[in-house]
């Protein structure tokens, strides 16, 4: 199985899922729309009403959202809003898995943090949305280095995925991706056509002790 690096994001394994674990993730998001945080876009975080135009929404807390600009308490608050619906409904064991056999490292679901959650991009208007984010960063949490791992599970007909050094860099549905965090990187220029999503399915690595974390 093919290992991350920190030059170029990283095919790791297809069809990570089965298709009805596909489904049964886009149902669960569905069903539980209300406790998805819809914003105006990445760089403002304004609440968005549900369903009236395009938005970038969360389902699940990730650090750099939250516990950037919160307490360390507020960011587990606001994750257990949705932590036990993810564990429903995720299938975890075969993200540790796979991230296990790519890096030769046992991978545990931290206990201490927020679990893998999902990025939405959504248009719900008549209109065709193009939007280029230039949202570049680099991975990091606490001063340590981040493995990054992604699945995207809907896409919209036009290419789209991550942009870093040599250009875009495309997502197919249902494959893991990953790359280190010290990779500069912005989630990629995209268009949506009217009723089309980008759901992607994110998580983080930590390591401690020569163990890996999985986290959001």
């Amino acid at each position: 199985m093919k290992q991350i690096n920190n030059i170029e994001p990283t095919a790791i394994l297809e069809n990570i899922f089965r298709i009805e674990e596909l489904s049964s993730m886009l149902k669960m998001l569905e069903e539980h729309d209300s406790l998805i945080d819809k914003y105006l876009g990445v760089h403002n975080p304004v609440k968005y009403p549900p369903k009236t135009g395009g938005y970038f929404g969360m389902f699940g807390k990730p650090w750099y959202f939250d516990y950037n600009y919160t307490s360390y308490s507020q960011y587990l608050s606001m994750g257990a809003k949705t932590k036990d619906i993810l564990h429903s409904t995720v299938p975890y064991p075969k993200l540790l898995q796979a991230i296990s056999d790519s890096t030769g490292k046992a991978v545990l679901l931290s206990d201490k943090l927020n679990p893998p959650g999902f990025h939405i991009f959504a248009n719900y208007t008549d209109t065709t949305i193009s939007d280029s984010v230039n949202n570049w960063h680099e991975d990091r949490f606490e001063d340590n280095i981040l493995g990054a791992w992604l699945v995207a599970i809907e896409l919209p007909e036009e290419p789209c995925g991550v942009e870093y050094s040599k250009g875009m860099f495309t997502y197919t549905t249902n494959t893991l991706y990953g790359w280190y965090g010290d990779m500069r990187h912005s989630i990629s220029k995209m268009t949506l056509k009217p009723n089309e999503r980008r759901i992607t399915l994110q998580a983080f690595t930590l390591e401690k002790e020569d163990k890996l974390y999985l986290f959001w």
